[in-house]
């Protein structure tokens, strides 16, 4: 009987023991739990603001897409203009020199009709 008296005190310390060690155990785990919060809350937060960031410069980058094809539409529409603006110039320069060639004539017509240029063949008006 005494042996199992002390074998029964053995049980009882022994279980005492285990429940220390198994409210030490949950004690370890809410640090541990309490621990692991504080590390991911930063993290959670920072990869919030990330997706955030990302979210912006994605708008940013869609924005500069739109503004660079807007730019580009622009800039094709000026080449044209270019071309159509060298056409009118050619055919400008082309009437310049048609009314030079008009005037030059139109002086020679004067001058011969005044009798001051004599021109073979030909003889001045007379009115």
């Amino acid at each position: 009987l005494l042996r199992m008296q002390v074998s029964v005190d053995e049980i009882r310390a022994r279980n005492e023991e285990l429940e220390e060690m198994r409210d030490l155990l949950y004690e370890d785990e809410g640090y541990l739990k309490s621990g692991v919060e504080d590390v991911l809350r930063p993290l959670i937060t920072t990869s919030s603001t990330l997706e955030d960031d990302i979210a912006n410069l994605q708008t940013q980058i869609s924005n500069k897409e739109s503004e660079s094809k807007q730019l580009q539409e622009a800039l094709e529409r000026m080449k044209k203009e270019d071309k159509e603006l060298s056409l009118i110039k050619a055919e400008l320069k082309k009437l310049k020199a048609e009314r030079e060639k008009y005037t030059a004539m139109q002086e020679i017509v004067q001058s011969w009709e005044a009798g001051t240029v004599i021109l073979p063949g030909f003889s001045p008006k007379k009115r």
